[in-house]
Order: structure tokens, then sequence, then C-alpha cells
């Protein structure tokens, strides 16, 4: 399947998804399984998604979600349970 990224043009807002006022920032470093859902639901509408997924790797962040990806204790984003079971086939 590929994926469409949405690049920022002039008219796109610059204003990452998480920062707004309504989203709680604890919602990316939660342990619950239903926050980590919702915040990589943000991420999904979010028009810096690829910019962010980018900069964490490039950051080597450990923990959270960043451009709609888990990233786990190791410093690698988790992968999902669909692509675990692919990998398993």
């Amino acid at each position: 399947m590929s994926e469409i990224i949405s690049v920022p043009t002039a008219s796109t807002p610059t204003v990452p998804a998480c920062t707004r006022p309504d989203v709680d920032p604890e919602l990316f470093f939660s342990d619950s399984k239903a926050d980590i859902a919702f915040a990589k639901a943000i991420c999904r509408r979010c028009p810096l998604q690829m910019a962010c997924l980018q900069g964490a790797i490039a950051r080597g962040e450990h923990y959270g979600v960043f451009g709609g990806r888990l990233f786990t204790p190791n410093g690698k984003f988790a992968r999902s349970a669909r692509a675990r079971k692919q990998v398993a086939a």
C-alpha cells in the first residue's frame, strides 16, 4: 500500500497539531494504549507529521509518540501489531 505524504505549502498551517491548546501533551508520553492511540490519531491529521518523525529519528528520541509512531526506550519506533504479524508469517 502506498502512502500519500502531504507536504506543507505556504497556505498549510505550520503549527504542530500536538501544540494546540486543547491537546494534552502528556498523551504523547503515556503508557496507556488508549492515550497512545489518540496521540497517533492527532499525528495523522498534522501537516508536520513527516517532519516530526524525521526530527525524532535524527534526535534519537527514546520515548513517546512522534510523527505518528511510538518510540520505545531502545530508541526505535515500535512496530504495529499488524507489522509484527507480517514478520511472524
